[in-house]
C-alpha cells in the first residue's frame, strides 16, 4: 500500500491513506508525525 498522505482527526487519532483505504496508526512513516492518541490493542 502506497501512502498518499496522513491526517489527524478531531479525536487526535492519526490516519494514513492511499485515498481508497485508511488505517489508524501510531506513527506516520511518510512524514514522521506521532499520534496524540495511540491505537488501542484489543
Amino acid at each position: 500500500m502506497a501512502i498518499s498522505y496522513c491526517y489527524e482527526d478531531t479525536d487526535g487519532k492519526l490516519w494514513i491513506t492511499n485515498e481508497e483505504y485508511a488505517s489508524q496508526v501510531n506513527f506516520c512513516p511518510y512524514c514522521g508525525y506521532t499520534a496524540k492518541v495511540e491505537v488501542k490493542e484489543k
